[in-house]
């Protein structure tokens, strides 16, 4: 079966979106110390599914949604044409 695996309320969710055409709200980031990337990528791709977002449509959605510093990083980085797998290994490291 193609759903299974998948918890009873994301179906719901997807048949309630797909009935009254409601999309899915992109998750957010603004790169803050108290945000993680790794968490945000996970919401990223659940919410690429719920959505039914195209692959080749991933990071340009994705970018809509950077806020503050998260925007700022992003435009030093966009023109090395990450793919969404590729974003984690861009990200800056903190020196403590």
């Amino acid at each position: 079966m193609a759903n299974q695996g998948r918890a009873p309320l994301d179906q719901w969710e997807e048949l309630r979106n797909a009935l009254t055409g409601i999309r899915p709200v992109t998750p957010s980031f603004e790169g803050l110390d108290h945000e993680d990337p790794e968490d945000y990528i996970r919401k990223c791709e659940a919410f690429f599914t719920r959505a039914r977002i195209d692959e080749d449509q991933k990071v340009p959605t994705l970018q809509q949604a950077l806020r503050g510093e998260a925007r700022k990083w992003w435009g030093t980085i966009r023109v090395l044409g990450p793919t969404i797998r590729r974003i984690p290994e861009t990200r800056p490291c903190k020196v403590e």
